[in-house]
């Protein structure tokens, strides 16, 4: 891969991580006060409290809130999917560089390669259920309106 394609995946793997996060903090939000409504200010209220919360915190704050109100809104199995997900972006966020786990050389041509491919393999796995992460929350938030 070269660093040119892992820019391009790394941005997009992040710009996902930001929508789950945003996705996350809706749920938790639509769960708690109901569903958006430009004269509810307990959401907007919601929504400030936790918009520096960590996934960790919000999927915490989402169980609480589904035990509360006896509804499930995540499943046991989207619930496992964001927990696993979360450390693959702690990964890629906090410690990839710092680890010196990624890297580039220069090949025969003078282009910038990734020195270790199984990153590469792994960016793009991460980025892949990343995007599927994303929709099924975005699927399910609108499910929410309903």
């Amino acid at each position: 891969m070269t660093e040119k394609e892992f820019n391009r995946l790394y941005v997009k793997l992040v710009s996902s991580v930001q929508l789950i996060e945003l996705r996350l903090r809706f749920i938790l939000s639509n769960l708690s006060c109901g569903f958006f409504n430009p004269v509810n200010e307990d959401y907007f209220e919601n929504m400030q409290k936790v918009s520096g919360d960590t996934i960790f915190k919000l999927l915490k704050l989402i169980c609480s809130e589904q035990e509360k109100k006896n509804e499930e809104v995540l499943n046991k199995e989207i619930l496992d999917r964001v927990n696993s997900f979360r450390k693959s972006r702690n990964f890629w966020i906090h410690e990839c560089f710092i680890k010196g786990c990624i890297g580039f050389n220069k090949d025969k041509n003078g282009e910038l390669k990734l020195i270790k491919e199984e990153y590469a393999i792994k960016l793009k796995n991460d980025e892949k259920e990343a995007y599927l992460l994303n929709e099924d929350l975005f699927n399910i938030e609108q499910d929410m309106k309903d």
